[in-house]
């Protein structure tokens, strides 16, 4: 069949199988970009451009170089115009460490546009714009993921408080503990069923488990340099399948771990280390480290649904017989040790920690 021949709707939906299935971005130039489309000829050209739905998946990475980042800017305002009004995937890179006026302007011109928000990835810049007062509501009725990491002091406080109904996926590291509760308006949390939280101190991760009822799969890693007191006594988690606990630093997590019931958690995934505070004896040759996570998985009450179970590997505290106990009393769970597991995510666990597929 001559090409000329076939329909332009049918020419479209060949065009969005070109290029990579949303919400994850296609580059601005080259293999899988529309861009290359439309130079191929005039009514490519004119059916690509009439197609919004090819362009409305935008990642922007602006560098050192003044000249790649202005064009990558220009490139990123034209794909905007051209999504007409769909919902957007968005990932906002910024490799400059500097305070940059250009940076400013593209972020803000994401923000302008945050009601279509529906998959976001964002790097908050140093040049945030600080215009926004931090108690604005910013209406994100679309969006079901957001990333957010900020390495500068409040500058994620740029975003205001989201009114996110439709939030599904948090993955968040904060310059500031606190900005997690004006970041998001509180029934934003509610809906949360996937959590991903990097570096957070125990007292913040219980106030943030607090106010997630829906949560499915977590991942936290803890730090824990100044510890303060958990006041949640009893956080119920009902539906909660996936929990995964790292650690960069920690102190102590037995006032976070003993507050939580977890009935239907199906794997699980600890830093041994968190495994040192539970159980009881001086040094680790007294310590009954089987014990001690057995009594915590029926505290929660889910020996009965658990079904992984795996230690991440920091210190030499479970030797063989401890293993042996373990699978003993768990016989029909998956028991494992893992070593050297920076950033372990389990695609086989049934979560998606990364649906933009963005390195």
């Amino acid at each position: 069949m001559p090409l000329s021949t076939i329909p332009n709707e049918l020419l479209a939906e060949i065009f969005l199988r070109c290029i990579p299935p949303y919400p994850r971005c296609p580059p601005f130039h080259g293999d899988e970009s529309p861009t290359r489309l439309t130079l191929v000829s005039r009514l490519w050209r004119a059916i690509a451009l009439s197609t919004p739905a090819l362009w409305r998946a935008i990642r922007i990475d602006l560098d050192h170089s003044e000249t790649a980042s202005t064009k990558a800017s220009e490139i990123a305002r034209q794909w905007l115009l051209l999504s007409g009004t769909l919902p957007l995937s968005l990932v906002f890179r910024c490799l400059t460490r500097r305070h940059d006026a250009r940076q400013s302007a593209v972020f803000q011109e994401l923000l302008d546009c945050a009601e279509r928000w529906e998959y976001v990835d964002l790097e908050i810049p140093p040049s945030a714009p600080t215009e926004m007062a931090q108690d604005e509501t910013t209406r994100t009725p679309k969006l079901f993921h957001l990333r957010v990491l900020s390495e500068y002091m409040g500058a994620e406080s740029v975003l205001g408080e989201l009114d996110a109904p439709r939030l599904q996926s948090l993955i968040a590291r904060l310059s500031n503990d606190e900005l997690y509760f004006t970041m998001l308006s509180p029934p934003s949390w509610e809906t949360l069923t996937t959590l991903k939280l990097r570096d957070v101190p125990p007292v913040y991760a219980a106030r943030i488990l607090a106010r997630t009822p829906a949560l499915e799969h977590c991942w936290i890693r803890i730090w824990d340099d100044q510890p303060q007191p958990v006041s949640e006594r009893s956080i119920v988690l009902m539906r909660l399948e996936t929990f995964i606990l790292d650690a960069r630093q920690r102190k102590s997590m037995d006032e976070l771990l003993r507050a939580l019931v977890l009935p239907a958690l199906q794997r699980f995934a600890i830093k041994e280390a968190f495994l040192n505070s539970l159980a009881p004896g001086f040094n680790s040759s007294e310590k009954d480290v089987a014990s001690a996570l057995l009594r915590l998985l029926q505290r929660w009450g889910c020996k009965a649904s658990l079904s992984k179970l795996t230690i991440l590997r920091s210190e030499e505290l479970i030797d063989h017989d401890e293993q042996e106990k373990i699978r003993t009393s768990l016989p029909t769970n998956h028991f494992e040790i893992l070593e050297d597991t920076e950033e372990w995510e389990p695609v086989e666990w049934g979560a998606d920690w990364n649906p933009q597929g963005v390195l």
